[in-house]
Protein backbone atom coordinates (compact mmCIF):
# COMPACT_ATOMS: atom_id res chain seq x y z
CA UNK A 1 0.00 0.00 0.00
CA UNK A 2 1.37 3.38 -0.93
CA UNK A 3 1.84 5.35 2.01
CA UNK A 4 -0.11 8.55 2.64
CA UNK A 5 2.93 10.91 2.20
CA UNK A 6 3.96 8.99 -0.99
CA UNK A 7 0.34 8.45 -2.37
CA UNK A 8 -0.27 12.14 -2.47
CA UNK A 9 2.97 13.12 -4.16
CA UNK A 10 2.19 10.56 -6.85
CA UNK A 11 -1.56 11.76 -7.54
CA UNK A 12 -0.24 15.28 -8.05
CA UNK A 13 2.41 14.67 -10.31
CA UNK A 14 0.60 11.57 -11.62
CA UNK A 15 3.80 10.40 -12.74
CA UNK A 16 3.92 6.54 -13.82
CA UNK A 17 7.46 6.14 -12.42
CA UNK A 18 5.58 6.02 -9.02
CA UNK A 19 4.86 2.91 -7.42
CA UNK A 20 6.53 -0.16 -6.12
CA UNK A 21 8.51 -1.47 -9.46
CA UNK A 22 7.49 -2.43 -13.39
CA UNK A 23 4.79 -4.60 -14.44
CA UNK A 24 7.18 -5.93 -17.82
CA UNK A 25 7.53 -9.54 -17.80
CA UNK A 26 11.17 -9.58 -17.94
CA UNK A 27 12.02 -7.71 -14.43
CA UNK A 28 11.86 -11.53 -12.90
CA UNK A 29 8.88 -10.85 -10.69
CA UNK A 30 5.69 -12.04 -12.62
CA UNK A 31 3.80 -13.12 -9.48
CA UNK A 32 1.06 -15.74 -10.53
CA UNK A 33 2.17 -16.24 -14.05
CA UNK A 34 4.52 -19.04 -13.14
CA UNK A 35 3.73 -21.92 -11.17
CA UNK A 36 3.81 -21.06 -7.14
CA UNK A 37 6.94 -23.77 -5.56
CA UNK A 38 5.33 -26.47 -4.32
CA UNK A 39 5.40 -27.68 -0.58
CA UNK A 40 7.94 -29.98 0.42
CA UNK A 41 6.68 -33.21 1.70
CA UNK A 42 5.98 -33.75 5.26
CA UNK A 43 3.61 -35.36 7.62
CA UNK A 44 0.79 -33.65 8.28
CA UNK A 45 -0.64 -33.39 12.21
CA UNK A 46 -3.76 -32.70 13.36
CA UNK A 47 -4.75 -30.10 15.53
CA UNK A 48 -4.64 -26.52 16.85
CA UNK A 49 -6.55 -23.06 15.30
CA UNK A 50 -6.01 -21.10 12.06
CA UNK A 51 -7.27 -17.15 12.14
CA UNK A 52 -7.19 -15.63 9.13
CA UNK A 53 -8.23 -12.44 7.56
CA UNK A 54 -10.07 -11.94 5.04
CA UNK A 55 -10.95 -8.68 2.93
CA UNK A 56 -14.49 -8.27 3.64
CA UNK A 57 -17.61 -9.47 5.00
CA UNK A 58 -20.03 -11.35 3.77
CA UNK A 59 -24.55 -10.78 4.26
CA UNK A 60 -25.34 -14.13 5.01
CA UNK A 61 -24.54 -17.68 4.14
CA UNK A 62 -27.00 -19.19 1.68
CA UNK A 63 -25.14 -18.64 -1.72
CA UNK A 64 -28.00 -18.74 -3.65
CA UNK A 65 -29.76 -15.88 -1.35
CA UNK A 66 -26.64 -13.58 -0.42
CA UNK A 67 -24.38 -11.91 -2.26
CA UNK A 68 -20.84 -13.85 -1.88
CA UNK A 69 -18.02 -12.43 -3.59
CA UNK A 70 -14.21 -13.64 -3.01
CA UNK A 71 -14.35 -13.28 0.35
CA UNK A 72 -17.77 -15.37 0.67
CA UNK A 73 -16.75 -18.01 -1.64
CA UNK A 74 -13.45 -18.39 1.01
CA UNK A 75 -15.43 -18.52 3.58
CA UNK A 76 -18.28 -20.18 2.74
CA UNK A 77 -16.35 -23.46 1.30
CA UNK A 78 -14.86 -24.47 4.78
CA UNK A 79 -18.46 -25.31 5.30
CA UNK A 80 -20.38 -25.87 2.11
CA UNK A 81 -18.89 -27.86 -0.78
CA UNK A 82 -20.49 -27.58 -4.51
CA UNK A 83 -20.89 -30.80 -6.73
CA UNK A 84 -17.88 -29.71 -9.12
CA UNK A 85 -14.76 -27.48 -9.55
CA UNK A 86 -12.99 -26.17 -12.36
CA UNK A 87 -9.58 -26.59 -13.48
CA UNK A 88 -7.64 -23.72 -14.67
CA UNK A 89 -9.35 -24.18 -18.08
CA UNK A 90 -12.38 -24.49 -16.98
CA UNK A 91 -13.24 -27.93 -17.21
CA UNK A 92 -15.28 -29.37 -14.50
CA UNK A 93 -14.09 -31.56 -11.95
CA UNK A 94 -16.47 -33.89 -9.79
CA UNK A 95 -16.34 -33.09 -5.95
CA UNK A 96 -19.28 -34.40 -4.40
CA UNK A 97 -20.88 -35.13 -7.85
CA UNK A 98 -19.96 -38.92 -9.09
CA UNK A 99 -21.12 -37.64 -12.54
CA UNK A 100 -23.21 -34.92 -14.57
CA UNK A 101 -23.99 -36.55 -18.07
CA UNK A 102 -26.10 -35.17 -20.91
CA UNK A 103 -29.29 -37.93 -21.67
CA UNK A 104 -28.63 -39.07 -25.26
CA UNK A 105 -30.80 -37.18 -28.13
CA UNK A 106 -31.87 -34.02 -25.84
CA UNK A 107 -29.78 -31.68 -27.19
CA UNK A 108 -27.97 -30.86 -24.12
CA UNK A 109 -31.49 -29.61 -22.45
CA UNK A 110 -31.61 -33.20 -19.98
CA UNK A 111 -29.07 -34.01 -17.61
CA UNK A 112 -28.54 -36.74 -14.67
CA UNK A 113 -26.34 -36.09 -11.85
CA UNK A 114 -25.67 -38.50 -9.66
CA UNK A 115 -23.48 -37.84 -6.05
CA UNK A 116 -21.24 -40.00 -4.74
CA UNK A 117 -22.18 -42.70 -2.01
CA UNK A 118 -21.68 -42.10 2.00
CA UNK A 119 -21.88 -38.21 2.17
CA UNK A 120 -23.61 -36.33 5.20
CA UNK A 121 -24.16 -33.30 6.16
CA UNK A 122 -23.12 -31.52 9.23
CA UNK A 123 -26.75 -32.33 10.83
CA UNK A 124 -26.55 -35.84 9.84
CA UNK A 125 -28.98 -35.90 6.86
CA UNK A 126 -27.75 -37.88 4.06
CA UNK A 127 -26.66 -36.35 0.76
CA UNK A 128 -29.16 -37.81 -1.38
CA UNK A 129 -31.55 -37.27 -4.31
CA UNK A 130 -33.65 -35.47 -2.28
CA UNK A 131 -31.26 -33.34 -1.11
CA UNK A 132 -29.73 -32.45 -4.54
CA UNK A 133 -33.52 -32.05 -6.24
CA UNK A 134 -33.88 -29.40 -3.32
CA UNK A 135 -30.85 -27.49 -3.61
CA UNK A 136 -30.68 -27.22 -7.33
CA UNK A 137 -34.78 -26.14 -7.74
CA UNK A 138 -33.56 -23.72 -4.84
CA UNK A 139 -30.91 -22.06 -7.25
CA UNK A 140 -33.20 -21.84 -10.00
CA UNK A 141 -35.84 -20.67 -8.01
CA UNK A 142 -34.72 -18.68 -5.12
CA UNK A 143 -32.65 -15.18 -4.44
CA UNK A 144 -30.36 -13.73 -7.10
CA UNK A 145 -29.52 -16.80 -8.55
CA UNK A 146 -33.02 -17.22 -10.22
CA UNK A 147 -32.12 -14.04 -12.52
CA UNK A 148 -29.51 -16.15 -14.03
CA UNK A 149 -31.03 -19.59 -13.67
CA UNK A 150 -34.89 -19.25 -13.77
CA UNK A 151 -35.13 -18.82 -17.67
CA UNK A 152 -33.27 -21.89 -18.02
CA UNK A 153 -35.41 -24.24 -15.47
CA UNK A 154 -38.36 -26.23 -16.35
CA UNK A 155 -37.86 -29.04 -13.20
CA UNK A 156 -35.57 -32.13 -11.53
CA UNK A 157 -36.83 -35.23 -10.69
CA UNK A 158 -35.59 -37.91 -8.63
CA UNK A 159 -33.41 -40.67 -10.97
CA UNK A 160 -32.44 -42.90 -8.47
CA UNK A 161 -31.09 -42.76 -5.12
CA UNK A 162 -28.48 -41.16 -5.37
CA UNK A 163 -29.22 -39.19 -8.81
CA UNK A 164 -31.53 -36.28 -10.31
CA UNK A 165 -32.36 -35.76 -13.76
CA UNK A 166 -32.58 -31.70 -14.93
CA UNK A 167 -35.01 -31.12 -17.53
CA UNK A 168 -33.81 -27.46 -19.08
CA UNK A 169 -35.84 -25.25 -21.69
CA UNK A 170 -32.74 -24.41 -23.44
CA UNK A 171 -29.56 -26.17 -24.77
CA UNK A 172 -27.22 -25.40 -22.44
CA UNK A 173 -23.70 -27.52 -23.25
CA UNK A 174 -21.65 -26.15 -20.36
CA UNK A 175 -23.98 -26.82 -17.56
CA UNK A 176 -21.67 -29.43 -15.66
CA UNK A 177 -19.26 -26.02 -15.14
CA UNK A 178 -22.12 -23.77 -14.36
CA UNK A 179 -22.43 -26.33 -11.21
CA UNK A 180 -19.30 -25.21 -9.57
CA UNK A 181 -20.57 -22.01 -8.68
CA UNK A 182 -24.68 -22.97 -9.13
CA UNK A 183 -24.30 -26.49 -7.36
CA UNK A 184 -23.55 -25.78 -3.90
CA UNK A 185 -24.91 -28.06 -1.59
CA UNK A 186 -26.65 -27.31 1.80
CA UNK A 187 -28.86 -29.81 4.17
CA UNK A 188 -32.84 -30.06 3.58
CA UNK A 189 -32.86 -28.45 6.74
CA UNK A 190 -31.22 -25.44 6.27
CA UNK A 191 -33.14 -24.66 2.88
CA UNK A 192 -36.19 -25.47 4.71
CA UNK A 193 -35.32 -23.05 7.97
CA UNK A 194 -37.53 -20.43 9.78
CA UNK A 195 -36.39 -17.64 11.27
CA UNK A 196 -38.39 -15.99 14.41
CA UNK A 197 -41.07 -14.85 12.35
CA UNK A 198 -41.55 -18.23 10.97
CA UNK A 199 -40.40 -17.10 7.61
CA UNK A 200 -38.49 -19.51 5.48
CA UNK A 201 -35.08 -17.92 5.72
CA UNK A 202 -33.00 -19.99 3.69
CA UNK A 203 -30.56 -21.05 6.67
CA UNK A 204 -28.73 -17.59 5.85
CA UNK A 205 -27.78 -17.77 9.40
CA UNK A 206 -27.08 -21.31 10.39
CA UNK A 207 -25.15 -22.85 7.54
CA UNK A 208 -25.20 -26.80 7.16
CA UNK A 209 -23.14 -28.13 4.63
CA UNK A 210 -20.73 -31.34 3.52
CA UNK A 211 -17.75 -29.80 4.13
CA UNK A 212 -14.90 -30.24 6.65
CA UNK A 213 -15.92 -28.19 9.21
CA UNK A 214 -19.15 -27.42 11.01
CA UNK A 215 -20.50 -23.56 11.59
CA UNK A 216 -20.57 -22.46 15.47
CA UNK A 217 -20.58 -18.78 15.24
CA UNK A 218 -20.81 -15.69 13.62
CA UNK A 219 -20.60 -12.61 15.11
CA UNK A 220 -20.97 -10.01 11.89
CA UNK A 221 -17.86 -7.96 11.06
CA UNK A 222 -15.84 -9.66 13.45
CA UNK A 223 -16.03 -13.47 13.32
CA UNK A 224 -16.80 -16.45 11.71
CA UNK A 225 -15.62 -19.34 13.72
CA UNK A 226 -16.46 -23.43 12.45
CA UNK A 227 -14.51 -26.48 14.16
CA UNK A 228 -13.31 -30.58 12.93
CA UNK A 229 -16.61 -32.43 11.51
CA UNK A 230 -15.69 -35.78 12.67
CA UNK A 231 -17.46 -37.45 9.86
CA UNK A 232 -15.80 -35.68 6.96
CA UNK A 233 -15.95 -38.05 4.03
CA UNK A 234 -12.93 -37.26 1.99
CA UNK A 235 -9.39 -38.78 2.97
CA UNK A 236 -6.28 -37.60 2.51
CA UNK A 237 -3.79 -38.97 -0.41
CA UNK A 238 -2.09 -41.17 2.28
CA UNK A 239 -5.33 -42.20 3.58
CA UNK A 240 -5.24 -39.64 6.75
CA UNK A 241 -8.96 -38.99 7.73
CA UNK A 242 -9.90 -35.27 7.16
CA UNK A 243 -9.83 -32.50 8.32
CA UNK A 244 -6.24 -31.48 10.10
CA UNK A 245 -7.10 -28.63 12.03
CA UNK A 246 -9.54 -28.71 15.20
CA UNK A 247 -10.94 -25.00 14.57
CA UNK A 248 -10.42 -22.51 12.19
CA UNK A 249 -11.66 -18.57 12.94
CA UNK A 250 -12.35 -15.89 9.84
CA UNK A 251 -11.65 -12.51 10.33
CA UNK A 252 -13.34 -9.66 7.95
CA UNK A 253 -10.33 -6.92 7.79
CA UNK A 254 -11.22 -4.51 5.21
CA UNK A 255 -7.49 -2.48 5.40
CA UNK A 256 -4.45 -4.63 3.66
CA UNK A 257 -2.57 -2.33 6.33
CA UNK A 258 -4.17 -3.94 9.40
CA UNK A 259 -3.50 -7.34 7.66
CA UNK A 260 0.03 -6.77 7.27
CA UNK A 261 0.39 -5.57 10.89
CA UNK A 262 -2.27 -8.38 12.26
CA UNK A 263 0.30 -10.99 10.91
CA UNK A 264 3.47 -9.44 11.87
CA UNK A 265 1.82 -9.46 15.71
CA UNK A 266 0.76 -12.72 15.56
CA UNK A 267 -2.75 -12.21 15.46
CA UNK A 268 -3.45 -14.02 12.89
CA UNK A 269 -2.11 -17.15 10.50
CA UNK A 270 -3.09 -16.15 6.99
CA UNK A 271 -4.15 -13.25 5.21
CA UNK A 272 -6.48 -12.77 1.52
CA UNK A 273 -5.38 -9.94 0.16
CA UNK A 274 -5.29 -7.97 -3.11
CA UNK A 275 -2.22 -5.92 -2.10
CA UNK A 276 0.53 -6.32 -4.24
CA UNK A 277 2.73 -4.39 -1.99
CA UNK A 278 1.24 -5.82 0.72
CA UNK A 279 2.80 -9.24 -0.68
CA UNK A 280 5.87 -8.06 -2.39
CA UNK A 281 6.59 -6.38 1.69
CA UNK A 282 5.93 -9.95 3.21
CA UNK A 283 7.74 -12.21 0.23
CA UNK A 284 10.95 -10.28 1.74
CA UNK A 285 10.34 -11.70 5.51
CA UNK A 286 11.39 -15.31 5.81
CA UNK A 287 9.20 -15.85 8.67
CA UNK A 288 6.07 -15.67 6.21
CA UNK A 289 4.89 -17.87 2.82
CA UNK A 290 2.99 -15.75 -0.04
CA UNK A 291 1.18 -17.64 -3.00
CA UNK A 292 -0.03 -15.44 -5.53
CA UNK A 293 -2.64 -15.41 -8.08
CA UNK A 294 -2.13 -12.19 -9.76
CA UNK A 295 -3.53 -13.51 -12.94
CA UNK A 296 -7.09 -15.08 -12.39
CA UNK A 297 -9.15 -11.82 -12.32
CA UNK A 298 -9.40 -8.26 -13.97
CA UNK A 299 -10.15 -5.42 -12.26
CA UNK A 300 -11.83 -2.34 -14.35
CA UNK A 301 -14.22 0.82 -13.66
CA UNK A 302 -17.58 -0.84 -15.47
CA UNK A 303 -20.21 1.36 -16.82
CA UNK A 304 -23.92 1.78 -16.49
CA UNK A 305 -25.68 2.05 -19.90
CA UNK A 306 -28.74 2.90 -19.10
CA UNK A 307 -30.63 6.04 -16.62
CA UNK A 308 -33.18 5.57 -14.28
CA UNK A 309 -34.16 6.29 -10.60
CA UNK A 310 -31.43 5.30 -8.73
CA UNK A 311 -28.31 7.02 -11.25
CA UNK A 312 -29.99 10.14 -12.74
CA UNK A 313 -28.39 11.80 -15.22
CA UNK A 314 -25.94 8.68 -16.28
CA UNK A 315 -23.91 10.39 -19.13
CA UNK A 316 -23.11 6.94 -20.35
CA UNK A 317 -26.27 6.30 -21.86
CA UNK A 318 -24.00 8.21 -24.73
CA UNK A 319 -21.34 5.90 -26.12
CA UNK A 320 -19.41 9.46 -26.68
CA UNK A 321 -19.08 9.27 -22.97
CA UNK A 322 -17.80 5.98 -22.47
CA UNK A 323 -15.22 5.91 -25.40
CA UNK A 324 -13.80 9.51 -23.85
CA UNK A 325 -13.42 8.09 -20.13
CA UNK A 326 -11.31 4.63 -21.95
CA UNK A 327 -9.05 6.89 -24.22
CA UNK A 328 -8.42 9.42 -21.26
CA UNK A 329 -7.39 6.50 -19.22
CA UNK A 330 -3.61 5.65 -18.61
CA UNK A 331 -4.05 2.08 -17.16
CA UNK A 332 0.29 1.76 -17.36
CA UNK A 333 0.11 4.18 -14.87
CA UNK A 334 -2.67 2.49 -12.99
CA UNK A 335 -0.92 -1.10 -12.88
CA UNK A 336 2.28 0.88 -11.91
CA UNK A 337 1.04 2.54 -8.49
CA UNK A 338 -0.66 -0.77 -7.90
CA UNK A 339 2.68 -2.60 -7.54
CA UNK A 340 5.43 -5.34 -9.09
CA UNK A 341 4.69 -8.10 -11.60
CA UNK A 342 0.74 -6.21 -12.17
CA UNK A 343 0.05 -6.54 -15.59
CA UNK A 344 -2.39 -4.23 -17.47
CA UNK A 345 -5.32 -5.87 -19.47
CA UNK A 346 -7.46 -4.82 -22.50
CA UNK A 347 -9.78 -7.66 -21.97
CA UNK A 348 -11.65 -10.29 -19.79
CA UNK A 349 -8.84 -13.30 -21.04
CA UNK A 350 -5.63 -13.27 -20.34
CA UNK A 351 -2.75 -13.98 -23.50
CA UNK A 352 -2.28 -17.72 -21.85
CA UNK A 353 -5.72 -18.04 -21.80
CA UNK A 354 -7.61 -20.29 -24.74
CA UNK A 355 -10.25 -17.86 -24.90
CA UNK A 356 -7.71 -15.02 -25.27
CA UNK A 357 -8.50 -12.60 -28.58
CA UNK A 358 -5.14 -11.04 -30.10
CA UNK A 359 -4.78 -7.67 -28.73
CA UNK A 360 -5.05 -5.77 -32.15
CA UNK A 361 -8.22 -7.43 -33.26
CA UNK A 362 -10.36 -6.98 -29.52
CA UNK A 363 -10.66 -3.49 -30.86
CA UNK A 364 -10.13 -1.38 -27.17
CA UNK A 365 -9.22 2.14 -26.98
CA UNK A 366 -5.38 2.93 -26.18
CA UNK A 367 -4.45 5.85 -24.02
CA UNK A 368 -5.29 9.11 -25.86
CA UNK A 369 -5.90 12.59 -24.55
CA UNK A 370 -6.36 14.34 -27.91
CA UNK A 371 -9.13 11.31 -28.60
CA UNK A 372 -10.68 11.41 -25.05
CA UNK A 373 -10.99 15.04 -26.09
CA UNK A 374 -12.36 14.99 -29.07
CA UNK A 375 -14.82 12.53 -27.80
CA UNK A 376 -15.91 14.43 -25.05
CA UNK A 377 -17.10 17.47 -27.54
CA UNK A 378 -18.96 14.80 -29.73
CA UNK A 379 -20.69 13.93 -26.43
CA UNK A 380 -21.49 17.37 -25.75
CA UNK A 381 -22.75 18.12 -29.27
CA UNK A 382 -25.25 14.65 -29.31
CA UNK A 383 -26.32 15.22 -25.62
CA UNK A 384 -26.50 19.17 -25.28
CA UNK A 385 -24.71 18.56 -21.91
CA UNK A 386 -21.85 21.51 -20.70
CA UNK A 387 -19.37 18.84 -19.64
CA UNK A 388 -18.91 15.51 -19.06
CA UNK A 389 -19.22 14.52 -15.38
CA UNK A 390 -20.26 11.11 -13.57
CA UNK A 391 -20.10 9.45 -10.28
CA UNK A 392 -17.61 6.69 -10.01
CA UNK A 393 -19.09 4.37 -7.10
CA UNK A 394 -16.02 2.00 -5.14
CA UNK A 395 -15.32 -0.07 -1.62
CA UNK A 396 -14.12 2.01 1.06
CA UNK A 397 -10.64 0.00 0.88
CA UNK A 398 -7.75 2.87 0.82
CA UNK A 399 -5.73 1.22 -1.42
CA UNK A 400 -8.52 1.11 -3.85
CA UNK A 401 -10.06 4.93 -2.87
CA UNK A 402 -5.67 5.53 -4.02
CA UNK A 403 -6.28 4.21 -7.38
CA UNK A 404 -9.45 5.47 -7.94
CA UNK A 405 -8.24 9.08 -7.09
CA UNK A 406 -5.57 8.86 -9.81
CA UNK A 407 -8.06 8.10 -12.07
CA UNK A 408 -10.23 10.85 -11.36
CA UNK A 409 -6.71 12.99 -11.86
CA UNK A 410 -6.34 11.39 -15.27
CA UNK A 411 -9.28 11.84 -16.29
CA UNK A 412 -9.85 16.00 -14.82
CA UNK A 413 -6.86 16.68 -17.17
CA UNK A 414 -8.69 16.01 -20.12
CA UNK A 415 -11.66 17.59 -18.94
CA UNK A 416 -13.80 14.98 -17.23
CA UNK A 417 -15.29 15.51 -13.62
CA UNK A 418 -15.79 12.36 -11.61
CA UNK A 419 -17.09 12.19 -8.42
CA UNK A 420 -15.69 9.46 -5.99
CA UNK A 421 -18.38 7.73 -3.80
CA UNK A 422 -17.42 4.95 -1.55
CA UNK A 423 -19.99 2.33 -0.12
CA UNK A 424 -19.50 -0.88 2.14
CA UNK A 425 -18.81 -4.22 0.18
CA UNK A 426 -22.40 -5.93 2.02
CA UNK A 427 -24.29 -3.56 0.38
CA UNK A 428 -22.03 -2.64 -2.93
CA UNK A 429 -23.13 -6.04 -5.03
CA UNK A 430 -26.94 -4.93 -4.40
CA UNK A 431 -26.23 -1.54 -5.20
CA UNK A 432 -24.44 -2.54 -8.53
CA UNK A 433 -27.35 -5.15 -8.97
CA UNK A 434 -30.33 -2.42 -8.79
CA UNK A 435 -28.63 -0.13 -11.17
CA UNK A 436 -27.72 2.33 -8.78
CA UNK A 437 -24.37 3.41 -10.16
CA UNK A 438 -23.28 5.36 -13.10
CA UNK A 439 -19.57 4.03 -12.87
CA UNK A 440 -18.24 1.52 -10.51
CA UNK A 441 -14.78 -0.11 -9.58
CA UNK A 442 -15.25 -3.68 -10.57
CA UNK A 443 -13.63 -6.99 -10.41
CA UNK A 444 -14.46 -9.79 -12.41
CA UNK A 445 -13.23 -12.24 -15.28
CA UNK A 446 -12.19 -14.58 -12.86
CA UNK A 447 -13.91 -17.97 -14.52
CA UNK A 448 -11.61 -19.33 -16.52
CA UNK A 449 -14.58 -20.67 -18.88
CA UNK A 450 -16.56 -18.00 -20.87
CA UNK A 451 -20.06 -19.51 -20.48
CA UNK A 452 -19.81 -18.12 -16.64
CA UNK A 453 -20.08 -14.80 -17.92
CA UNK A 454 -23.44 -15.46 -20.17
CA UNK A 455 -25.38 -13.39 -17.32
CA UNK A 456 -23.11 -10.48 -17.12
CA UNK A 457 -23.76 -9.80 -20.90
CA UNK A 458 -27.83 -11.83 -21.61
CA UNK A 459 -30.46 -9.75 -22.60
CA UNK A 460 -32.88 -11.55 -20.25
CA UNK A 461 -30.54 -10.57 -17.41
CA UNK A 462 -30.61 -6.94 -18.49
CA UNK A 463 -33.97 -6.65 -17.66
CA UNK A 464 -36.34 -5.76 -14.47
CA UNK A 465 -35.72 -4.36 -11.25
CA UNK A 466 -32.44 -6.31 -10.67
CA UNK A 467 -30.11 -6.65 -13.62
CA UNK A 468 -27.62 -9.42 -13.34
CA UNK A 469 -26.23 -8.10 -16.50
CA UNK A 470 -24.74 -4.89 -14.49
CA UNK A 471 -24.24 -2.39 -17.84
CA UNK A 472 -27.30 -2.97 -18.66
CA UNK A 473 -26.02 -3.57 -22.35
CA UNK A 474 -27.92 -5.77 -24.87
CA UNK A 475 -27.97 -5.93 -28.41
CA UNK A 476 -29.49 -8.99 -30.94
CA UNK A 477 -26.00 -9.54 -32.06
CA UNK A 478 -24.16 -9.99 -28.37
CA UNK A 479 -27.76 -12.36 -27.76
CA UNK A 480 -26.96 -14.35 -30.95
CA UNK A 481 -23.35 -15.24 -29.89
CA UNK A 482 -24.19 -15.58 -25.88
CA UNK A 483 -26.58 -18.69 -27.22
CA UNK A 484 -24.57 -19.95 -29.90
CA UNK A 485 -21.40 -20.20 -27.16
CA UNK A 486 -23.23 -22.40 -24.95
CA UNK A 487 -25.55 -24.63 -27.21
CA UNK A 488 -22.18 -26.45 -27.78
CA UNK A 489 -19.01 -28.17 -26.90
CA UNK A 490 -17.06 -27.41 -29.77
CA UNK A 491 -14.36 -25.64 -29.54
CA UNK A 492 -14.00 -23.77 -32.44
CA UNK A 493 -17.43 -22.62 -32.79
CA UNK A 494 -17.55 -21.51 -28.84
CA UNK A 495 -14.18 -19.85 -29.43
CA UNK A 496 -15.46 -17.87 -32.99
CA UNK A 497 -18.51 -16.76 -30.34
CA UNK A 498 -16.78 -15.57 -27.55
CA UNK A 499 -14.68 -13.20 -29.35
CA UNK A 500 -17.25 -11.70 -31.55
CA UNK A 501 -18.44 -10.94 -27.43
CA UNK A 502 -15.26 -10.07 -26.37
CA UNK A 503 -15.00 -7.67 -29.77
CA UNK A 504 -18.30 -6.00 -29.03
CA UNK A 505 -17.95 -5.28 -25.12
CA UNK A 506 -15.06 -3.38 -26.56
CA UNK A 507 -16.03 -1.82 -29.33
CA UNK A 508 -18.89 -0.51 -27.44
CA UNK A 509 -16.01 0.90 -24.25
CA UNK A 510 -18.55 -1.21 -21.67
CA UNK A 511 -15.62 -1.25 -19.17
CA UNK A 512 -12.61 0.60 -18.40
CA UNK A 513 -10.27 -1.99 -18.46
CA UNK A 514 -7.28 -1.29 -15.89
CA UNK A 515 -5.50 -4.42 -14.51
CA UNK A 516 -4.96 -7.75 -13.63
CA UNK A 517 -5.86 -8.62 -9.92
CA UNK A 518 -3.08 -9.30 -8.04
CA UNK A 519 -4.72 -11.82 -5.55
CA UNK A 520 -2.88 -13.30 -2.74
CA UNK A 521 -2.46 -15.56 0.29
CA UNK A 522 0.20 -14.40 2.91
CA UNK A 523 0.80 -17.29 6.15
CA UNK A 524 2.98 -17.47 8.44
CA UNK A 525 5.66 -20.40 7.49
CA UNK A 526 3.49 -22.50 10.46
CA UNK A 527 0.55 -22.75 7.88
CA UNK A 528 1.12 -26.07 5.76
CA UNK A 529 -1.33 -27.61 3.49
CA UNK A 530 -1.61 -25.06 1.25
CA UNK A 531 -0.80 -26.72 -2.28
CA UNK A 532 -4.15 -26.63 -2.95
CA UNK A 533 -3.84 -23.02 -2.96
CA UNK A 534 -1.12 -22.52 -4.76
CA UNK A 535 -1.70 -24.95 -8.03
CA UNK A 536 -5.26 -23.57 -8.68
CA UNK A 537 -7.07 -20.10 -9.41
CA UNK A 538 -7.89 -18.94 -6.25
CA UNK A 539 -8.50 -15.16 -7.37
CA UNK A 540 -11.98 -15.59 -7.94
CA UNK A 541 -15.72 -15.71 -6.69
CA UNK A 542 -15.82 -19.79 -6.96
CA UNK A 543 -15.58 -22.65 -4.10
CA UNK A 544 -12.08 -23.23 -2.41
CA UNK A 545 -12.95 -26.31 -0.47
CA UNK A 546 -9.07 -26.49 0.33
CA UNK A 547 -9.49 -26.11 4.27
CA UNK A 548 -9.22 -30.14 4.86
CA UNK A 549 -5.70 -30.41 3.33
CA UNK A 550 -4.37 -27.36 5.62
CA UNK A 551 -2.58 -27.77 9.13
CA UNK A 552 -0.56 -26.07 11.43
CA UNK A 553 3.32 -27.37 12.59
CA UNK A 554 4.10 -26.85 15.93
CA UNK A 555 7.00 -23.65 16.68
CA UNK A 556 10.30 -25.81 17.12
Amino acid sequence: MLGATAATLCLALVVGACGTGSNNAGDGVIPGSIPNELEADEAPQYGGKLVVAVPAETNGWNPSINQWADAGSMVGSSVMEPLVILDKEGNPEMYLAESITPVDGTDFKEWTVTVKPGIEFHNGEKLDANAVQLNLEATFTTGLTQIAMAPMYDRVEPAGPLSVHVFLKQTWAQYPQALASAGWMLAPAMLSHENANGEVDGGVLDPIGTGPFVFQQWKQNDTFRVTKFDKYWRKAANGDTLPYLDEIVFRPVVDDDAKERALGNNDIDMAYTTSAQVAERMSENDDFTVIRDYTSERTFVMLNTQDGELNAGNPFTDEHARKAVAYATNRQQIADLVGTGVQITTQGYRPDSQWHVDDADAGYYPYDPAKAKEEIEAYKAATGADSLSFKLSGLPALEDATLMQALQQQWREVGIDAQIEQIDQVKYISTIALGGFQAAWFRWYGYPDPDANYVYNAEETAQGGVHINFTQYTSPEMQANLLKGRSTNDFAERKAANDAVIKEVNENALNIWLFDTPYAIIANNQVRGLNEFRTRPFGNYLPKPYWSDVWIKPAT
